[in-house]
């Protein structure tokens, strides 16, 4: 009876584990690719000639928020648009279907340094993203897409701002000449009314005539 019982036990083991490796072989392989990616930005001194304002915006321009970069790298947009990169890449449009992207995404991670995980503004990291997919050429070119639309995005962003630090800069400059224009309006129906002689004309024209 004994061993009728370690029979049934070892038939039932043996169904349960081939069970466990059919069901294994039916599942799709999983591949993963990695790419390293600066984060975040070293520390800037600025001009200390530098209007204070300027100096301030131009620094927030420039500089890149470590946790701010981390954050989006990890947005499902970025990690969409990689994806969208990828498919354009590898020419193979359903890679980007919302289906594709929805079982994807979830597998998705972005490390940073555990030893250097103190956010600063002044910060700046490599990262590692982990992209993992059905095929090693789709987990690669996600991969490297991810990257690309990442620096896209920041070159973009950074331009954008630039350009709108420019424009404030100069509406700024447009404003200091209409004052300066008015100030010298002002000045020049003060010295009529009040009859005040002008001085560096009286003096060149005093300059002239020695000159004769």
């Amino acid at each position: 009876m004994f061993k009728n019982h370690l029979k049934r036990m070892l038939a039932f083991m043996v169904v349960i584990g081939l069970a466990g490796w059919l069901y294994a072989m039916s599942l799709p392989k999983i591949y993963e690719a990695s790419v390293d990616l600066r984060a975040g930005s070293p520390p800037m001194t600025m001009d200390p000639n530098l209007p204070a304002g300027l100096s301030r915006e131009a620094s927030e321009v420039l500089q890149r928020d470590l946790d701010s970069d981390v954050g989006l790298i990890k947005t499902q947009k970025i990690f969409n648009d990689g994806l969208r990169k990828a498919a354009e890449s590898l020419r193979k449009p359903e890679l980007a279907t919302p289906d594709n992207l929805a079982a994807l995404y979830p597998m998705y991670e972005v490390n940073v340094p555990g030893a250097l995980n103190t956010y600063q503004v002044s910060n700046q990291r490599v990262i590692q993203v982990r992209v993992r997919a059905f095929s090693a050429a789709d987990a690669a070119a996600i991969a490297n897409g991810v990257g690309f639309a990442f620096t896209t995005y920041r070159r973009e962003s950074t331009r954008a701002a630039f350009a709108d630090l420019t424009a404030g800069l100069r509406k700024q400059v447009q404003i200091a000449k209409a004052e300066s224009s008015k100030l010298e309006d002002e000045y020049r129906k003060l010295k009529e009314v009040s009859r005040v002689p002008d001085v560096p004309a009286k003096n060149q024209a005093l300059v002239a005539s020695l000159a004769r």
